[in-house]
């Protein structure tokens, strides 16, 4: 049976996994959303893909916030272009960032912090005061 995501994985985990192979990956049947992070090619690459895919790549070093924190909770209010917010709270974490990520550094209370469809995302109170504080003067 064919390996089928109905969204952003792990490239370097599905082949290993085996679902796939790096020749298959490369192809046409999947886009590159970020480093080692791909999804599906007939989904379309907004803002709320780019946000669940910022989720695969920062799992478990910060939270997805921002704006895409506001889209995955259902409140879109970003720019369609807009790149994927992400919250890095390890302070281990080297400097981060890609094309495509915006990336804040802080400290997140674990109050301040839900999930939705298996992503971290900062709570709706979270998200408006980051929003709030991060948009340009």
């Amino acid at each position: 049976m064919p390996f089928e995501p109905d969204g952003p994985f792990r490239g370097s985990t599905a082949v290993a996994a085996g679902l796939l192979t790096r020749g298959v990956l490369r192809g046409p049947r999947f886009q590159k959303l970020f480093p080692d992070v791909y999804a599906p090619a007939h989904l379309e690459n907004d803002l709320l893909l780019r946000s669940r895919g910022a989720g695969v790549l920062i799992e478990g070093r910060g939270v997805v916030a921002g704006y895409s924190a506001a889209e995955l909770l259902g409140a879109s209010s970003g720019p369609e272009d807009a790149p994927a917010e992400v919250l890095l709270t390890t302070p281990r974490c080297q400097s981060y960032g890609c094309e495509g990520v915006r990336v804040h550094r802080d400290r997140v209370e674990p109050d301040e912090v839900t999930r939705v469809g298996g992503v971290a995302v900062t709570t709706p109170e979270r998200t408006a005061f980051d929003l709030a504080r991060w948009a340009p003067h």
